[in-house]
């Protein structure tokens, strides 16, 4: 088996797969959430 520390292809990949994630949930975190909590408190707050 190779040694995956210091593999500079490993350490990338890594990076490209945090840069994404950290996309994915900013996208959820500030579009996703506030149309499902407004949706949500129309439905149980009646406004």
């Amino acid at each position: 088996m190779k040694q995956i520390k210091g593999n500079k292809r490993v350490i990338r990949g890594w990076i490209m797969y945090d840069w994404a994630n950290s996309a994915y949930q900013l996208t959820v975190t500030s579009v996703v959430f506030p149309v499902y909590y407004q949706g949500s408190n129309k439905r149980y707050c009646g406004r």
